[in-house]
């Protein structure tokens, strides 16, 4: 998941360095440039971050998710801002949600939660698959109970 996000940005940040450029011109645009190029592209690029974030919002850490939503609330209609004064304005938007996003993406608890989620996932394959750990276990929960098995699953999940 984290990949298809990672390229989705990436795509922003080609975006908003052809507005630089385009910006760098001028105020006159007599290629066209925005109508043809920049604004189309925005369009294309918001419909599919559209998608990607209906595809994986149970994955985004909420602060990711609320990033996104925002900007694609922020986003024109189709036919609207197609100035340089627009891309301008998307482009800081852009910017924005880029810093925004990246950090909640890399949230040190969204990589516990991943971590505690792996553990489970390791010691569940832990308990079918080998006898003495299954073993262990068991005894532990038969001697100490509910305690035995947190004091053995908090050592596994420090071994995470």
């Amino acid at each position: 998941m984290q990949d298809r996000w990672e390229r989705m940005l990436g795509r922003m940040e080609g975006w908003i360095a052809a507005a630089g450029e385009v910006a760098v011109i001028g105020r006159n645009d007599p290629t066209n440039t925005v109508e043809d190029v920049l604004a189309p592209a925005a369009t294309q690029m918001l419909d599919d971050l559209t998608s990607l974030l209906a595809e994986t919002r149970d994955w985004l850490a909420p602060g990711a998710r609320e990033a996104a939503e925002e900007l694609l609330e922020q986003r024109t209609g189709r036919g609207q801002g197609r100035s340089l004064s627009a891309a301008t304005k998307s482009a800081a938007r852009m910017r924005m949600f880029l810093g925004t996003f990246r950090y909640h993406l890399t949230n040190r608890e969204a990589e516990w939660t991943c971590s505690v989620e792996r553990a489970f996932l390791h010691l569940n394959r832990l308990l079918v698959a080998d006898d003495d750990v299954r073993r262990r276990w068991t005894e532990t929960v038969g001697l100490h109970g509910e305690r035995g098995a947190e004091m053995l699953g908090g050592c596994h999940l420090l071994q995470h």
